[in-house]
């Protein structure tokens, strides 16, 4: 979950909206085994992660889209429908990274989140997908796990 969250500001920060997928429930108990079981993102949270608004602007009003709030989050099979893949632009999260100055092994959640936000708000391109890894490594321990890929529309 803490990498939805990330994710989510990270879209937010771009102006962009996250791109969230189902949750497979085939993949767990005690549905392992259902086929074709997909539960909305919805279903477990109600939030900017799964499509809800964002409680307010950016500047402190509520309103519109063109007062300054932020896009919703969109299911992933929303995006590909509006997104194709010849209209999707594919961001290396390595080739990019390097291109950016950061070291993803060393460098904190804030360096990576400016640098990234910065990067995809300042793209013209409507459909992003940011592949090849992950933009997030949380180090727990001396155990690491690599956070899961993440896709925006504009």
């Amino acid at each position: 979950m803490p990498h939805r969250l990330l994710n989510t500001h990270l879209a937010y920060i771009s102006n962009r909206a996250f791109v969230y997928s189902p949750h497979v429930a085939h993949d767990h108990n005690p549905f392992a085994g259902v086929k074709h079981l997909r539960i909305p993102a919805g279903a477990f949270s109600y939030s900017p992660t799964s499509g809800a608004p964002f409680p307010q602007s950016r500047n402190g009003s509520e309103g519109s889209s063109s007062d300054g709030l932020p896009p919703r989050a969109v299911s992933e099979e929303y995006f590909r429908t509006v997104c194709p893949w010849w209209k999707t632009v594919r961001l290396s999260v390595s080739q990019t990274s390097e291109t950016l100055g950061l070291d993803l092994e060393n460098d904190d959640f804030l360096t990576v989140m400016v640098a990234w936000g910065k990067k995809l708000s300042e793209m013209k391109d409507s459909c992003v997908d940011i592949n090849d890894g992950s933009l997030f490594h949380w180090k727990c321990g001396t155990r690491s796990f690599r956070w899961l890929n993440l896709t925006f529309a504009m």
